[in-house]
């Protein structure tokens, strides 16, 4: 009977110990690569509105 209740403290202890620390890190990474992803469309998005064509003009000083 020892040995069962043994077995499921080291179970739980092992879930705990290496599951939780993993299912973090993988969300962490996850929210890290979806905000990479937002700031490379927003970078994209900025560029594609900074063109030339825009409506800027530019004034260019004759010598």
């Amino acid at each position: 009977m020892e040995w069962i209740v043994a077995l499921v403290v080291f179970a739980v202890v092992s879930v705990l110990v290496i599951g939780v620390p993993l299912y973090l890190a993988m969300r962490s990474w996850s929210g890290r690569s979806d905000r990479k992803a937002a700031e490379a469309r927003r970078r994209a998005a900025s560029a594609h509105s900074s063109s030339p064509t825009s409506g800027r003009t530019r004034k260019v000083l004759q010598p």
